[in-house]
């Protein structure tokens, strides 16, 4: 052998040997993100709907979701995909259950001896009216591979439809908890269903109804089951989601209680099953706006009589109206793994957190994207810092003026006006300035149209615009970089022609990262005084009252940084300094501006 060879073979040994001692890599998620870490399973020509996931025994992850071309289809189907490596990659789907009507919304669970019971509910809209058939059951007895004829689980509902798996107690009972009407009765009610024989029959005499005194539409119900006769069940109505529990294995329920929660599709996850004491994971898909336009997931560790014990955590926003339906599994090193769908991205996809993920969370004290400097403008708009006035005002499906910051960029969800030519105009005003170093628009994705974009400190005064469009197509964000910041309150989109309707699909602003920190109030100062709008004795005594600020807020004395920044606010403001012309009004707006957000920040 050579001495190349010979060297060429060791160092592809001493490669081999480091690759071996590496960790094996697993995926932790920041959950702040609000972005996915895997894609479970992708739509193709149809799309992905309503999943659920099962951890087996052997360590598999199974997940099943409806697979449709659209959220109600007669070809409806269920369809499952498989991950053997706790969630990382994903099998190509399989169908598993496909009859002549819409078979949809899956739910699977295992039983103790290994048997995994899957249910889902078939609706006929070839009747007229359409017409739920009824919850139906299939099982297999070899992890998935094969699976048995459905059966339709009996029920005294008129109908039942079904959103959430099977529980199984530590006396082998089975509860299936379901939805519909009864018999000459027009509100929803909710019914839990027993079976002592594995599944196989249901008696009707076993059921027994959730408590309804308040005529509600009750639908969509999740079980959890603590142990000890200890069972959580939360429900979906129109509004807000309520919770009630069975001390006595789902013989008996307590009247339901409204939460504060906007939840749709509730899922419940007993993080340390066995113990009647364990806390809970709570997800759901959350309309209330508060966190993102759609349904976004969102999560929260509760105890056991469903008080909180953690914030609640934005876990993905898909900026969709169709998406959300969480469902989740531990995985052996305690991580959890939660799937959900998202029908504008067409997949279903998957997020890894941790429990200190949730115990640990900090709501994030700025407005701004820290990494990116993007204002999220949607929640300004949620929280009330934000206000739209416009012309654009057609209202249709997701069509509104709130469209165009709702962080979908598509021609479906935007401001638009059913009027092609003549000029419109789409403007908001924030709760204050901001230092605007980008803009991001998206105008109308499907037919040519001309814009002006502008920026203003006061809502009158607009100037020039900053950017101009002509007869442009925009299937995705267009970004205006400027020089220098500009602080601005008001922003104003101007539509002068269109060749269909006028639409303003997306707008986005940015700041600066580093907005209302000493350092970007350094750049300011440094940038006024090189043009001329400080005074370069005033400045360096700024520099210096900025520096001790800085050495505060490294010392973690967030107290004592905001009275400085006050005494400093106070010192820019001073009338002998305003009457000696030291600083000039563009530049002390910049700083105070600036001081501002510092000191919110620290709150």
């Amino acid at each position: 052998m050579s001495k190349r060879n010979r060297t060429a073979r060791a160092m592809s040994m001493l490669l081999l040997l480091g690759l071996l001692l590496l960790p094996f890599t697993t995926v932790s998620a920041n959950i702040e993100s609000g972005q996915p870490d895997v894609t479970v399973a992708n739509g193709g020509a149809r799309n992905t709907y309503f999943p659920d996931v099962e951890k087996l025994q052997n360590g598999d992850l199974i997940v099943v979701y409806y697979d449709s071309p659209a959220h109600t289809s007669q070809t409806g189907r269920i369809a499952m995909v498989r991950s053997t490596d706790e969630g990382l990659t994903w099998s190509n789907p399989v169908t598993v259950a496909d009859s002549v009507y819409d078979d949809r919304d899956p739910s699977i669970m295992q039983m103790s001896d290994g048997t995994l019971l899957l249910t889902y509910f078939s609706t006929d809209w070839n009747q007229t009216p359409s017409k739920i058939l009824g919850t139906f059951m299939i099982r297999s007895t070899d992890n998935g591979l094969t699976w048995s004829s459905p059966v339709m689980v009996e029920t005294k509902l008129d109908y039942a439809a079904i959103t959430s798996k099977i529980v199984q107690l530590n006396n082998g009972d089975l509860l299936i908890a379901r939805y519909g009407k009864m018999p000459g009765h027009w509100q929803s009610k909710i019914m839990i269903g027993r079976s002592t024989d594995g599944g196989f029959s249901w008696p009707q005499a076993n059921e027994v109804e959730i408590p309804n005194p308040f005529g509600t539409n009750w639908v969509e119900p999740v079980l959890a089951d603590l142990g000890n006769g200890h069972l959580m069940a939360i429900i979906r109505t129109a509004k807000f989601a309520h919770e009630t529990h069975s001390y006595d294995n789902g013989q008996t329920w307590t009247t339901p209680v409204p939460t504060d929660m906007v939840a749709h599709a509730s899922y419940l996850l007993v993080l340390e099953p066995g113990n009647p004491n364990s806390n809970l994971l709570h997800t759901w898909g959350d309309y209330s706006d508060q966190y993102a336009f759609g349904r976004p997931v969102v999560g929260q560790i509760i105890q056991a009589d469903g008080s909180a014990v953690s914030e609640r955590v934005l876990m993905y926003a898909g900026h969709c109206g169709d998406e959300s339906y969480p469902s989740s599994v531990r995985l052996d090193d305690g991580r959890i793994f939660t799937v959900y769908y998202d029908s504008c991205a067409k997949q279903i996809a998957g997020t890894f957190s941790t429990v200190n993920d949730f115990l640990n969370y900090e709501a994030p004290a700025n407005i701004w994207d820290d990494a990116t400097g993007k204002l999220d403008l949607w929640r300004m708009y949620a929280n009330g810092n934000l206000q739209i006035t416009t012309d654009m005002n057609y209202t249709s499906n997701y069509f509104a003026p709130r469209g165009a910051i709702d962080g979908n960029p598509t021609y479906l969800y935007a401001a638009a006006k059913l009027q092609a030519g003549a000029s419109t105009y789409w403007s908001m005003e924030m709760d204050q300035a901001y230092p605007i170093a980008k803009i991001g628009v998206v105008l109308n994705p499907r037919y040519k149209e001309s814009a002006n974009i502008y920026l203003s400190a006061d809502g009158v005064n607009w100037g020039s615009p900053l950017a101009s469009f002509s007869s442009v197509i925009m299937s995705q964000m267009e970004y205006i970089v400027l020089d220098q910041p500009v602080y601005a309150k008001y922003a104003k989109v101007e539509i002068t022609d269109s060749s269909v309707n006028n639409v303003l699909a997306e707008f986005a602003l940015f700041v600066p990262p580093d907005t209302g920190t000493t350092g970007a109030m350094l750049k300011q100062l440094t940038r006024h005084r090189q043009a001329g709008g400080i005074n370069t004795v005033f400045a360096d005594q700024l520099a210096y009252r900025l520096a001790i600020i800085q050495q505060l807020v490294g010392q973690n004395a967030n107290s004592a940084a905001t009275a400085y920044m006050q005494d400093f606010l106070q010192a820019i403001g001073d009338p002998s300094v305003t009457g000696q012309q030291l600083i000039s009004e563009a530049a002390a707006a910049a700083l105070r501006t600036e001081a501002g957000l510092f000191m919110q920040r620290m709150v």
